[in-house]
């Protein structure tokens, strides 16, 4: 059985929760406290971090603020998958670090055949261990004869516009531009082709929806193409980000590597804790 990483402490996971604290326009009693109010193309949500995001930043810092170890996936099907791509593949290390899917993302808003190449990169990382991942995203591609297209143009809205619009890139209104690609892996291709900033996109997936309804009371339907449920919970990492004082991506793989562990994900325990592998709990 899968258990947390070593730096996080489950049994202090903070239960009760007071939503209405951390939304834009509240008038509790918690509103008196000093915060900033984050405002992300008219969703404004104020920078009071809930508790529950607050112990798992503490806890990472306490672990020496360790980054996510790489994952082990199956290169071979993936070049059988996509032969003509082969390359992208034969790059990539054993195990599928953030960074090293991040580098691969590099050129993605330069060429269709680059964008694509990109995805077929996060989409090894998604899938990890998982075997039928390449036969998904054969079946995803194959389905849209200018897939390579669609991705440029969200890659180029990352570097030219906002997360929000690169996102409205992929999808809106329930409707996705490419058929069969959903926001939980639609957003994973965001992140790593977001430019090196402050405000990147951020991956929003069952895991993240999860954790953040069950501990941070913000509620987001991370199944249907929605630009303002994104805004939303951009706006909201944004700002407890800031107040915690590490990057959004940073808090966003706190929360990610939480709620795997709890849920007996792949990523459960594959914590990065020094230069070398760390080892599960």
């Amino acid at each position: 059985m899968l258990t947390p990483p070593p730096w996080l402490n489950v049994s202090s996971q903070v239960t009760s929760h007071r939503p209405e604290l951390y939304l834009a326009g509240s008038r509790t009693a918690g509103a008196r406290m000093p915060f900033d109010v984050i405002d992300l193309g008219g969703a404004q949500c104020m920078a009071m971090v809930p508790p529950s995001v607050r112990r798992v930043v503490e806890a990472w810092h306490a672990a020496g603020s360790p980054s996510q170890a790489g994952i082990a996936w199956p290169r071979q099907r993936w070049i059988d998958g996509f032969s003509a791509e082969a390359a992208a593949f034969t790059m990539l290390p054993e195990r599928l670090t953030r960074q090293a899917v991040r580098d691969a993302c590099g050129c993605a808003a330069e060429s269709p055949a680059e964008a694509r190449r990109a995805f077929l990169v996060v989409m090894a990382w998604g899938y990890g261990r998982v075997g039928y991942g390449p036969f998904r995203v054969r079946r995803l591609l194959d389905s849209a004869a200018d897939a390579g297209t669609e991705l440029q143009a969200a890659a180029c809205a990352l570097r030219e516009a906002t997360p929000v619009e690169a996102y409205a890139r992929l999808g809106d209104h329930g409707v996705a531009r490419l058929a069969r690609l959903g926001p939980a892996f639609g957003t994973k291709f965001l992140y790593f082709c977001s430019p090196p900033g402050d405000r990147p996109a951020l991956i929003l997936d069952r895991l993240m929806a999860r954790w953040l309804r069950d501990n941070a009371g913000l509620a987001l339907n991370e199944i249907r193409w929605s630009v303002p449920t994104y805004r939303r919970y951009l706006a909201s990492m944004y700002g407890w980000a800031r107040e915690l004082a590490v990057t959004a991506d940073e808090l966003e793989m706190c929360i990610f590597s939480e709620q795997a562990g709890l849920a007996g994900s792949q990523w459960g325990y594959r914590i990065r804790t020094t230069a070398a592998e760390g080892t599960p709990a």
